[in-house]
Formats: structure tokens, sequence, C-alpha cells
């Protein structure tokens, strides 16, 4: 029996899953820190706090999110997978935008709910559209064809991730001194805080967009086998046999490092520019570096 050829069209709806999917998880990694530490004025205990909690947050999140996905049966026309991408997409794009909107009062417990928020959203978005990927396009030959233009496309979400709030936002720091002229000072973070806020409108409609063309026309869910979903370990069998594959954890390891390393870079760049190199007036020089 002859292998099924994708339309174009098939391969480039599925393909922009990754504006929702890169867009926000970029902009997320690049400018928090620097607006949380340099704009809303957290303290960097505080921040060590919040990221601390973040990544505990992350060991539980993420594998409970995975298996609650695993484990829910078909749900009629909004199937497996589907069902969470739709609850999901629009509260990740809001996020986009509530990132920015800090009460003055609450600073800190607001930063920790916001991320905490963002990656429940953000996971349950990214693990269901891994996990449909190969249950849409079975043989090596249909995922390279939809590679290429899932690939292309996140080249498209990380360059817009670096480059829309550096269009928007200028400086993207404050560089009034706060002692000197206090006024001046809080004008100005005013002003930066709702243009990071336009920045987040901009890529919200930008996901709604992508994500909207993506679920609704470019999933196409099979549907599961009552013995097959019989079939898939609980929980704790999977925890067992992901740590029992040596490959596997060799593999995350060394991909631990890599993205240890990819994000670091990417989260102190901004405020490395701004306050070692001295371009706190250059912020679309910057995100053009970013996009480089």
């Amino acid at each position: 029996m002859s292998e099924r050829k994708l339309s174009l069209k098939e391969r480039i709806l599925f393909g922009t899953s990754a504006f929702p999917d890169q867009l926000t998880y970029q902009a997320f990694t690049i400018y928090v820190f620097t607006f949380y530490f340099a704009v809303v004025g957290l303290s960097m205990l505080e921040m060590w706090i919040g990221f601390v909690l973040w990544g505990v947050w992350n060991m539980f999140n993420d594998p409970l999110l995975g298996a609650l996905s695993e484990k829910t049966k078909q749900k009629g026309k909004l199937g497996k997978r589907k069902f969470y991408l739709i609850v999901s997409f629009f509260p990740l794009a809001l996020i986009m935008i509530f990132l920015f909107t800090v009460p003055a009062d609450f600073k800190f417990w607001y930063f920790i709910f916001i991320i905490f928020t963002f990656e429940f959203f953000y996971t349950m978005f990214s693990v269901n559209t891994n996990a449909i990927f190969p249950e849409m396009f079975p043989t090596e030959t249909q995922r390279g064809d939809v590679n290429i233009f899932l690939k292309s496309f996140t080249m498209i979400a990380v360059i817009l991730a670096s480059l829309i709030p550096t269009i928007v936002v200028s400086p993207l720091v404050p560089t009034i001194d706060p002692i000197g002229d206090p006024v001046g000072y809080a004008a100005e973070v005013a002003l930066i805080q709702s243009n990071y806020i336009i920045a987040g409108l901009i890529m919200c409609i930008i996901v709604l967009i992508m994500a909207v063309l993506f679920i609704f026309f470019g999933v196409k869910e099979k549907e599961e086998q009552l013995s097959d979903f019989e079939k898939r370990p609980g929980f704790f069998k999977s925890i067992k046999l992901t740590f029992s594959n040596k490959t596997f954890i060799k593999f995350t390891l060394g991909n631990m490092f890599i993205w240890y390393c990819f994000n670091i870079l990417l989260t102190a760049f901004p405020l490395y520019s701004v306050f070692v190199l001295g371009r706190s007036k250059e912020a679309f020089l910057i995100g053009v570096t970013l996009m480089l």
C-alpha cells in the first residue's frame, strides 16, 4: 500500500504551530527577567526565589500534564490532544499581555503567579502539539515533509519574539536616575511598562491567529482504539520506563546543558547590552543581535 502524500496546505497549517509554541516561549525567556528586574524593580533575591520555585514547579507540571494527556479518553469531535490545545491556546495568548500588567502592590506575588500560569498553559499546549505530531504523521517521509515548514516557521517565530518588543519598547529599561529625578523616573517606568504591554498585545494577536489556523484547520486527530488506550502505561510506570532508558538519560543530560547555556545567554543579553555595553537607547539593535 502506497504512502499518502501530504498536501501543501496540510504541511503549512501544521507548521503554524511553531508560532504559539516558540514565539511565546522565546519572548518569555528573553524579556521577563529584564522586565521584572530592571523595570518593575524586583530585587535579585526575589528574582532568584521566583525562578527557583518556577524550576521546581516545572519538575512536576511537565510530567503530570503529559500523563494527563496520555490517560485522557477522546472527547468526541474535540478529540484528545485537540481538546487540550483548545483549552490552552487562548489563555497562553492572553498571558503575553498579562506578563507585563503588574499591580503596584503585589509585584513579587504577581511575578510568581504569572510565570507559574504561563508555564502551565505553555506546557499544556506544547506537550499536546508534540504528541499529536507523530500520531498524525506516522512515517519518516511525512514527518520530514512537515518539518520543513515547522522549522521554517520556528525561525520566523524566534525572530519575531526577538524583534517585536525592541521595535515597540525603547529603551528596554529606565535610563533616568531614580534618586536624582524620582518623578521623571516614575514617568519613564510607566511609559516603558505600557510599551511592553503593547508588544505583548501584538504577540497575543499573532499567537491567536496562528493557533486558530493550526488547531481548527491543521489538526486532524485519528480516533484512538480502546485497546490502544488501555495499553498505555500509568504515570509511575512511565517514570520507571523513562529512567531505565540509559540512552534517553544521556541525551537528556546533554540537551539540558545545551538549553541551560542557551537560556542563560538569551536571558542575560538584554541587561548585558544595556548595563555593560551601554546600549540603553538602542533597543532595536539588541533585538537584531538576539535574532542573529
